[in-house]
C-alpha cells in the first residue's frame, strides 16, 4: 500500500464534508479512497489540519521548492516560520538524510 500525500487527505476531507449523510464508515471510506478509521476520526472532529498542524498550500509549495533545492527541514522551518516536525509530516523523505556517514579511507599506502 502506498502512502498518500497530505493533499490527498485535504481533498478527501473536503469531499467527505459534502457527501457525509450517515452511511457506514466502511462504505464512505471506499468512496473517498480512505480507511474506515479515517472516516471515523473525521466524524469525531479530527481533521487533516488538526493532525498535521496549520499550514496553507502556498507555504507548502514554498517549502517543497526549498526542499527540492537542498535545504534542510530545520532551515526551511526557520525561513517560513513553521514547525519542522509539521514539514516532515506534510512532506516525508524530502529533506537531507541524516545518520551515520560511512567513512572511506583513501590512503595511498597500498599503491606505493
Amino acid at each position: 500500500m502506498t502512502k498518500k500525500s497530505i493533499e490527498f487527505y485535504y481533498d478527501a476531507y473536503q469531499r467527505f464534508k459534502r457527501i457525509d449523510t450517515g452511511q457506514p464508515c466502511r462504505e464512505l471510506g471506499k468512496i473517498l479512497g480512505v480507511d474506515s478509521t479515517t472516516v471515523t476520526a473525521w466524524r469525531r472532529g479530527r481533521t487533516p489540519e488538526s493532525k498535521y498542524g496549520p499550514i496553507d498550500r502556498v507555504t507548502m509549495e514554498q517549502a517543497r521548492n526549498m526542499l527540492d533545492q537542498g535545504y534542510t527541514y530545520n532551515s526551511v522551518a526557520k525561513v517560513l516560520s513553521v514547525n519542522a516536525h509539521t514539514l516532515r509530516k506534510h512532506m516525508p523523505n524530502m529533506g537531507w538524510k541524516t545518520g551515520p556517514v560511512k567513512r572511506i579511507d583513501y590512503s595511498l599506502d597500498e599503491y606505493v
